[in-house]
């Protein structure tokens, strides 16, 4: 059954590894989310995991490295953004742009504003991804929502694309009020949201959350 203390368990295991957490790898994991199985993800993860502290090999190379990341049942995806981003996330990582978002700020508003600046300078990578890489990176400070089609269905909202941003930070807040309304206004948003995620994506009574543990940006 999914309950809060199962999620917080598994935000425990998402942490896992003894090194510190790295944002750039945060970062690329979370770009190669996008329409990718869970596990599949995960593998990926693991690859990457070769590159902490160093620059992706070239492209080819690691478009067919990371091809081998498929599971019996489900093919590793790699579309033209994927790609994209990891390189642009490379681009300015390499070139120092990324220094002043090493920083991660505690409030809501400022990591609305981190995640805004990132997103004029990553390409390839929005509002869900980047979201998504502060989880991976810090899931018990983390203030921000991965809104994905799980969520939106959740919501009542349109599963086919992503919100724009002044409707995304709507969504964002409607959900914060429903953190807070709850009695839960000290847990950080982001695992109240994946606490509401695998309900959604699996049901209440599901065997256990999702396992995240491979995506862990300290396991390197």
């Amino acid at each position: 059954m999914i309950t809060l203390e199962v999620t917080l368990d598994a935000m425990v295991e998402m942490q896992y590894g003894d090194k510190q957490a790295d944002l750039i790898f945060a970062l690329r994991v979370a770009a190669l989310s996008p329409l990718q199985d869970l596990a599949v993800n995960g593998n990926m993860a693991r690859l990457l995991s070769l590159y902490v502290g160093k620059p992706l090999p070239e492209r080819d190379v690691l478009y067919n490295l990371l091809l081998t990341a498929r599971t019996e049942t489900s093919p590793a995806v790699l579309f033209k953004n994927h790609m994209t981003a990891l390189y642009s996330i490379d681009e300015a990582w390499l070139s120092g742009k990324l220094d002043r978002f090493m920083t991660i700020p505690e409030s809501f508003d400022g990591q609305v504003a981190w995640r805004a600046g990132l997103n004029l300078l990553i390409k390839g990578m929005g509002l869900k991804t980047l979201s998504f890489a502060l989880l991976l990176f810090d899931p018990f400070r983390c203030q921000l929502v991965a809104i994905d089609r799980h969520h939106l269905r959740r919501l009542g909202e349109p599963t086919e694309k992503t919100p724009g941003e002044k409707k995304y930070l709507a969504l964002e807040l409607s959900l914060k009020a429903e953190k807070d309304t709850a009695g839960f206004s000290k847990l950080s948003l982001g695992v109240f949201s994946a606490y509401l995620w695998g309900i959604q994506r699996d049901g209440i009574d599901a065997e256990s959350y999702p396992d995240h543990k491979n995506l862990s940006c300290r396991w390197y």
